[in-house]
């Protein structure tokens, strides 16, 4: 058996974002992915603040796929430092179709801005 096809897709969400908005993301490939990881890649540093801070998480639909990963927790944001996402959702749940959008929910808290590179990656789950 050949190995597993994979896709890993960048996504830029901004720099200096100061406001809270959703960016959406396809895989565009025929047939069903299933995501695999998703990482945070900011490239400025964004300090933990239980008052000033930034929020990211993926969604199909309104449905949660990923825990959200949020800018108070340890050190913050940390520039050039990727942050692994946790996805929250299982199987099929976290099956996309070529044209089935992932919301990227950014959300701001007080006054923290955010700029960085989503990277996901998906495994073919079935044609």
């Amino acid at each position: 058996m050949g190995a597993a096809q994979t896709i890993t897709i960048a996504k830029d969400l901004g720099s200096g974002v100061s406001a809270t908005g959703t960016v959406y993301l396809i895989h565009a490939q025929p047939g069903e992915w299933e995501l695999k990881s998703a990482y945070f890649l900011p490239d400025e540093a964004t300090a933990a603040s239980g008052s000033n801070l930034f929020t990211i998480q993926l969604k199909q639909g309104s449905d949660a796929v990923s825990a959200a990963l949020t800018s108070n927790a340890g050190s913050g944001f940390v520039a050039g430092t990727a942050q692994a996402m946790t996805l929250s959702a299982a199987g099929p749940a976290l099956e996309f179709g070529p044209e089935d959008e992932m919301s990227i929910v950014m959300t701001e808290t007080g006054t923290a801005t955010m700029g960085g590179d989503l990277y996901v990656t998906f495994q073919k789950a079935r044609v």
